[in-house]
């Protein structure tokens, strides 16, 4: 490791919130940390909920996809800290590119 490395910054609004609404009413949301890295900027995702009256009607895959069109429109990579984001990562492979090489080993994507 280079002793000249910056640690990573955070982003002017530390913790985020990707929210998915249909008609203006919420269904779920992504929460997220934004991190500014010599690397590029990451998005940390913590955190996936669906409201609770849709749940298992397939929301949680239509949030996750919403939120990486909003990472990649950001320039993020993704590190998928949340379980249900890592699993929808693995099962729809077209999206491991938006993870770094780092992200796909540790999660197995």
């Amino acid at each position: 490791m280079s002793m000249n490395r910056q640690p990573a910054r955070l982003a002017d609004t530390i913790a985020r919130r990707h929210e998915y609404r249909i008609d203006g009413t919420l269904i779920g949301f992504v929460d997220y940390y934004q991190l500014d890295t010599d690397e590029g900027a990451l998005a940390v995702v913590t955190h996936t909920e669906v409201v609770g009256q849709v749940e298992g009607r397939g929301y949680g895959s239509r949030l996750s996809a919403s939120a990486l069109a909003h990472f990649q429109d950001e320039g993020c990579q993704v590190v998928p800290v949340c379980g249900f984001f890592a699993s929808f990562l693995r099962k729809h492979p077209i999206h491991a590119s938006q993870t770094s090489p780092t992200a796909r080993a540790l999660f197995n994507i």
